[in-house]
């Protein structure tokens, strides 16, 4: 009944189902989960992570609830907490490159960056050819110094998708850092006659105007 009201778009509705259903069996986890998914389509963020949480507890092998409330956690900012789950996640479907890779992008923004390098290396033994984890582990080796490192990840990831344009913009990043200034405007400038807006790339375009103006006045 519930799923049926949430086809239809009658969400409240469809969370009383749910509450009725975690009331008659505390131990369905999947009742917990919907119940918890419908919550988030609400933003009634802290219900719905005890929901998720419930479902958990009576299921602690409930994939889709540890994915769904890493989700819910990285986005209110509680990376630690989104690692956790997406972490036990990979551990549960341990061949799943997503898990690897969302747990690793939440230890890489929790600053937790040797676990971060850890669970993007596995994410790779998943998929070998995922440009997006290369690209996040360039990010990673640039925030942690290691520009070498991150200008081949970053070349890598190009090789693979050439029109990624997160990959461009940390590629640029990382000849802009190692003032390699002339290749890291055409990439900014490709990706601006990609997408003009793209706000990563206009900022790099003020540094390297910055960093030009600069050599000149030397």
């Amino acid at each position: 009944l519930g799923v049926v009201r949430r086809r239809q778009g009658r969400t409240p509705e469809a969370i009383d189902a749910w509450t009725q259903a975690t009331r008659a069996n505390p131990e369905h986890a999947s009742s917990w989960f919907n119940r918890g998914v419908a919550l988030i389509d609400l933003q009634r963020l802290d219900e719905a992570r005890d929901s998720l949480a419930a479902a958990i507890a009576a299921e602690p092998e409930h994939v889709n609830a540890r994915h769904q409330l890493g989700l819910l956690e990285h986005t209110s900012g509680n990376f630690n907490d989104a690692a956790t789950q997406w972490l036990a996640a990979a551990e549960i479907e341990h061949e799943s490159w997503s898990h690897w890779h969302n747990a690793a992008s939440a230890l890489m923004d929790a600053e937790r960056f040797d676990e971060a390098y850890n669970a993007f290396a596995a994410a790779l033994t998943v998929n070998p050819r995922s440009a997006t984890t290369l690209s996040s582990l360039a990010v990673l080796e640039r925030r942690r110094g290691r520009l070498e490192e991150a200008e081949q990840l970053a070349r890598a990831a190009l090789q693979l998708q050439p029109g990624m344009l997160d990959a461009r913009c940390n590629l640029a990043s990382v000849l802009l850092d190692r003032e390699s200034w002339t290749e890291s405007r055409e990439l900014v400038d490709g990706v601006l006659a990609d997408r003009p807006e793209h706000p990563v790339a206009l900022r790099l375009r003020e540094l390297l105007d910055d960093a030009a103006a600069t050599t000149t006045a030397a």
